[in-house]
């Protein structure tokens, strides 16, 4: 049994023995417990080993190795990952066999043949109805090899990702294995999380910058595809060709669905589950589906008729604890605006978390010039960029992350301003 590889390679036999390592491509191996053995080429020549001095890094493939201690094949190999010159495969046809599935909450996964992006078959992962806390991951099996590859060469995590009208927002996390002060293994959570909506009822491409993903670069510990939109029915997607890469441009995520009718069994209706209203001083939103702009409804808005403090605010539920902005670049929504309603401003708060809670109160606001809606549907469309640090003792840092949206009223009337929205979305 043979495998063509290429690049730095190392191997270990079942009970954890070192077995080779090297480059195929000159056919050179070498590892301090490899004194005596030898490697079979794909021409299926033997070939001594001779260079000392390499890493240890594990992964998916097979080879052949001679023992000449025992005048023996040894086919009891677990294969090994190219490190740092190709790209780490974790599902291809098979999870990788370094890894093993830890998820949760009744997730369910089975390879799939009719649906598939390249090979024999893809993964299909069934998320339950309601996914307050599930998710698919991919974990390091710690039983299998002693120490799984650092993330450091690798710049990207590529993956295809086939949606389903079930599918719904899913977010894309990796937790790393450290130390602590004293030297003793810990698992260390992301720093940040990209949250892709997949096309449903095609393939598609997903190329997501480390980066994006918090720039992790201690040994890998799982990936995980989480559920942030609760159905009626189980949520399902396809993935295939899931990989860490050194190359890739990125590949946008997809769009961050904040208001929309197609969610269901929402409140109010058309509201991201991950998502709750913390309007404040009195304001009033109902769905609306006399003024809409597209699908069923759209979210109608009425502030008291004294707007010096009101706002419509949808805040992050609790057990969600970070929603990444990185990789968007811009909020996109559409507007009706009435002859009651008057200036507005727009403003991302930013938490500040600690052990989950946020402390006294504290995260950075980010917030626009005000701006007054046209009578009728417009669209509006506001870089990132645009949203300033309001000047206080509380803000600093840039923005990454959503904690709370809120549309503020700027302006006092002696009537209550109203106002729709309708596909209110990060892209």
């Amino acid at each position: 049994m043979t495998s063509e590889i290429d690049g730095l390679v190392a191997w270990r036999n079942r009970n954890g023995v070192p077995v080779f390592m090297g480059e195929y491509g000159s056919i050179k191996f070498a590892s301090t417990a490899s004194r005596g053995r030898y490697a079979r080429d794909s021409t299926n020549n033997l070939k001594r080993t001779q260079i000392p001095g390499c890493t240890w890094a594990f992964g998916d493939g097979a080879f052949q190795i001679y023992d000449s201690t025992t005048n023996k094949w040894d086919e009891n190999i677990i294969a090994g990952i190219q490190l740092g010159t190709k790209d780490i495969v974790l599902y291809d046809d098979a999870m990788g066999s370094w890894l093993r599935n830890t998820s949760w909450n009744s997730v369910t996964s089975n390879p799939n043949t009719q649906f598939k992006k390249s090979g024999a078959n893809s993964l299909e992962v069934n998320l339950p109805a309601s996914v307050g806390w599930s998710g698919y991951e991919f974990s390091w099996q710690r039983s299998t090899i002693p120490a799984a590859p650092p993330l450091s060469p690798y710049s990207a995590l590529r993956f295809w990702i086939y949606g389903t009208p079930s599918t719904g927002v899913l977010q894309v996390s990796i937790h790393q294995e450290g130390n602590d002060a004293n030297g003793n293994p810990i698992i260390i959570p992301p720093t940040r999380t990209v949250n892709i909506t997949p096309t449903s009822g095609a393939w598609r491409e997903v190329v997501i910058p480390m980066t994006d993903l918090g720039s992790p670069t201690n040994n890998y510990f799982r990936l995980t595809f989480k559920g942030m939109t609760e159905s009626a029915t189980p949520h399902k997607f396809y993935l295939d060709d899931v990989r860490l890469s050194q190359t890739g441009s990125a590949t946008p995520p997809g769009k961050l669905l904040i208001y929309d009718d197609i969610y269901e069994n929402t409140s109010p209706a058309g509201l991201a589950t991950w998502l709750y209203d913390s309007s404040w001083t009195g304001v009033i939103t109902k769905p609306s589906t006399q003024v809409v702009k597209s699908g069923a409804s759209s979210l109608e808005v009425e502030f008291p008729a004294s707007v010096g403090w009101a706002g419509y605010e949808l805040g992050l539920q609790r057990k969600h604890l970070d929603v990444s902005l990185m990789p968007y670049s811009a909020l996109r929504f559409w507007i009706y605006g009435t002859s009651s309603t008057g200036a507005l401003q727009v403003a991302i708060d930013q938490a500040i978390w600690v052990n989950g809670y946020i402390p006294g109160g504290s995260f950075n606001r980010f917030i626009t010039p005000a701006f007054t809606p046209t009578l009728g549907w417009s669209e509006v469309k506001i870089p990132l960029s645009s949203f300033k640090p309001l000047p206080d003792n509380r803000t600093n840092g840039n923005l990454t992350q959503l904690f709370r949206l809120s549309f503020k009223g700027a302006t006092e009337s002696t009537v209550a301003p109203k106002f729709y929205l309708d596909q209110v979305q990060f892209e």
